[in-house]
């Protein structure tokens, strides 16, 4: 729980763009970029479960519409 820790999404848009999505917990605020979004992510001690709605984030990043993850 002290180390630093990220994971990455990388999605394909209805535009056929890819885009990533990436969530730390070492930044405090949301970055977007053209096909880029880097999120804050808080961890707690113990078992942590983490949802994503890419269906919401890909709408809400980039104002397309999310049609599969990649990787």
């Amino acid at each position: 729980m002290k180390k630093y820790f990220a994971f990455e999404i990388v999605i394909l848009d209805d535009k056929n763009i890819k885009r990533k999505f990436r969530a730390t917990n070492f930044q405090s605020s949301t970055r977007i970029k053209a096909s880029f979004c880097s999120m804050p992510m808080k961890l707690e001690e113990g078992w942590n479960q983490v949802h994503l709605n890419l269906l919401d984030f890909t709408k809400k990043a980039f104002g397309t519409v999310y049609k599969e993850t990649l990787r």
